[in-house]
């Protein structure tokens, strides 16, 4: 097989994919700023001594990483317009990344904080 690899189409639109490479990392970057707030303040929930907040931190957590993002996003995006919500396609999909990067780092922040003696985390 003598196959030869075409990339007109990669060079005729290369601006269009730099932009979209900007998009995705702009995504990501804010997502991800957004989920850290999220998961710093779902880990102190986890680690409270309030059942309830524990209660809840716990239920987020689980249902979150438990659920594929495809499905998050279609849910966010499709089923929260008929709740009333109505998002575009950008902040839908920033809230998307945002509660399933917040439920990850949850657990990422709650092991960094038990690995702290208690009297230092107090």
């Amino acid at each position: 097989m003598n196959y030869q690899l075409n990339f007109a189409a990669v060079w005729r639109d290369f601006d269009t994919l730099l932009a979209g490479l900007g998009l995705g990392l702009e995504l990501a970057l804010v997502s991800i700023a957004i989920g850290c707030v999220i998961g710093l303040m779902m880990a102190f929930a986890l680690l409270s001594k309030h059942r309830a907040l524990r209660v809840l931190a716990s239920v987020y957590v689980t249902v979150i990483r438990n659920t594929p993002i495809l499905v998050l996003i279609l849910l966010i995006y499709f089923a929260m317009p008929s709740l009333g919500i109505r998002l575009d396609k950008i902040p839908s999909f920033i809230v998307t990344l945002s509660l399933y990067a917040g439920a990850y780092l949850t657990e990422v922040f709650r092991a960094g904080l038990l690995s702290i003696p208690k009297g230092q985390r107090e």
